[in-house]
Parts: C-alpha cells; structure tokens; sequence
C-alpha cells in the first residue's frame, strides 16, 4: 500500500503535559510539514493562545504521521506507518 511520502513530524516536548492527537495529517500539514496548520489547526492554535496556553509546552502529533490514500483514515489500519507512529 502507498500510502505517501511526505512524513509530517510530531511537534512540541515530548514531556508535555498536553497533547493533542489527530488522525492524520491534512493537505495543509502534508504540504508545511506541521501538525494541525490547516484552517482547523489555526483555530485550534488560536483558541488555546487564548487561553493561556503556550503553544512551545503543547505536544502536535497525529495516530499517522503521513497523509492517508484519499484521505481515509481506514486506509492505513495495520500500515506499518501506523504502528511507526503509534510506537513513538
């Protein structure tokens, strides 16, 4: 299965005490090699500025770190992407 050769890297310490976890990167992230960039992600990153939250103790990662075929999640299920990912 080709499932892509763009990896998005996790971002952030890995001691934080906040993650936040998303499926899979987007076409946005896939594209800026960042986690959680596209329009959901801005969002994200502009409601936990708000709160008070620095973005430099938050811990961005997906369960795969690479963009699915179609952009369906199922795709990857039992990909060793998927296991890389989950190991780490």
């Amino acid at each position: 299965m080709d499932i892509g050769k763009v990896r998005v890297p996790n971002e952030g310490p890995k001691d934080a005490r906040i993650y936040i976890v998303g499926e899979a990167p987007g076409t946005d992230e896939t594209t800026e090699g960042r986690p959680f960039v596209g329009l959901s992600g801005q969002l994200l990153r502009d409601c936990l500025q708000r709160s008070g939250a620095s973005e430099a103790s938050i811990r961005f990662t997906n369960l795969c770190q690479h963009r699915p075929p179609g952009n369906k999640f199922e795709a990857v299920l039992r990909s060793r992407e998927l296991e890389s990912a989950l190991d780490e």
